[in-house]
């Protein structure tokens, strides 16, 4: 994957769209209305952005942008926080340790295949990978719950977790992670928020399928779009169980990033 650049168009600093090439493919990406993306190269955020990439490279995804609340990345970059509570990322899940296009498969393969395995068994690998993640980054005392089957349309499906830091509910972080095929390329958004916030579950979502709407129409033609709809027959010869075992791996391991938060006000609390 090569990062091309940020286009600024809400203000300076303010990164709004970016475009990345994929296996020689370009492809166009936005963050929700309120969202700004992170610049890795900007001072302050590189080991935030280095270290989001290292576990999901541990995780079997690579890493493409990191965006979060506009307001809140104002706030970091003036000193009036740490760590951001409303975030997101777009990884794209590699095939065979590189991003590469699936051949002959369609969206329609992917979210079939992949609302079978949310319910199966096979979701029980993720909890145990994710944990190992945990283990090699050291972090202990964290529970991860069981990524479970949110929503599905025709541009991804939709899943949702809980991860907790401690016997404290107050620190807990929510997640909702939409997977897709988007010019052949398996990617995903996760997008998290503190478990306390009013409806957040149902307000990620919200955010998520507007997300993905927007993100399909910048990359594909409406011709497009409906051909996706319909099966490429690529279910025998590709392991979608596989890919989302890592796809969920990834979405859990993103949430880590609020785990900064919560040791921040942890020590903070201790110190007064």
């Amino acid at each position: 994957m090569l990062f091309l650049g940020l286009a600024l168009v809400c203000g300076v600093g303010r990164a709004r769209a970016a475009s990345f090439t994929l296996a020689g493919d370009a492809v166009a990406f936005e963050p929700p209305s309120g969202y700004c993306l992170l610049d890795p190269n900007e001072d302050g955020f590189r080991t935030m952005f280095d270290r989001s990439a290292r576990m999901q490279q541990k995780s079997g995804n690579q890493l493409l942008a990191f965006f979060m609340v506009c307001d809140e990345l104002s706030q970091i970059r003036h000193g009036q926080a740490f760590a951001p509570l409303h975030y997101g990322m777009l990884v794209a899940v590699l095939q065979g340790g590189t991003v590469k296009p699936v051949a002959n498969a369609t969206r329609f393969d992917l979210i079939e295949s992949m609302r079978g395995t949310l319910k199966s068994d096979q979701m029980n690998d993720v909890m145990s990978s994710a944990d190992d993640v945990l283990k090699q980054e050291g972090v202990v005392g964290t529970h991860l719950s069981k990524p479970a089957f949110a929503d599905m349309d025709s541009f991804a499906i939709y899943s949702s977790s809980v991860i907790d830091f401690g016997e404290d509910s107050s620190t807990s972080t929510t997640g909702v992670y939409a997977i897709t095929l988007v010019r052949h390329f398996v990617l995903a958004t996760h997008m998290y928020a503190p478990t306390s916030d009013l409806g957040v579950k149902e307000a990620l979502l919200e955010a998520q399928h507007a997300l993905l709407a927007d993100f399909v129409g910048r990359n594909e033609s409406p011709e497009e779009q409906t051909r996706q709809m319909r099966t490429g027959r690529a279910f025998l010869g590709i392991d979608w169980g596989h890919v989302l075992v890592k796809a969920a791996i990834g979405a859990m391991a993103g949430g880590l990033i609020a785990l900064a938060r919560t040791l921040i006000r942890r020590r903070r609390a201790k110190a007064s």
